[in-house]
């Protein structure tokens, strides 16, 4: 891999606004789905908004759709770090 990053999604575990989650779980008929503006079947994926940027000492993930914090991972704070890579660890077993 060469450059800055490779053009590859290598995204292994996925990261989710929990009410996103919750609203799609949740709705059953068609009317449930038309109220949160999602289509019967559709994937946390399609149904999220999300803005992600830099911030003034880190990056964060931020769901437009709920107007709340998905993640913000503070870069000079490594004990933050630590339990990013340990959450992600247990993820994947």
């Amino acid at each position: 891999m060469s450059g800055i990053a490779s053009s590859k999604n290598r995204i292994h575990t996925f990261l989710h606004c929990e009410i996103c989650l919750a609203e799609l779980k949740n709705a059953k008929t068609e009317e449930d789905f038309s109220l949160i503006g999602a289509v019967a079947g559709e994937s946390p994926m399609s149904y999220s908004r999300f803005e992600v940027g830099w911030t003034n000492n880190g990056f964060q993930v931020w769901c437009t759709r709920h107007n709340q914090n998905i993640i913000h991972i503070d870069f000079d704070n490594t004990d933050e770090l630590k339990k990013l890579e340990k959450q992600d660890k247990k993820n994947r077993l």
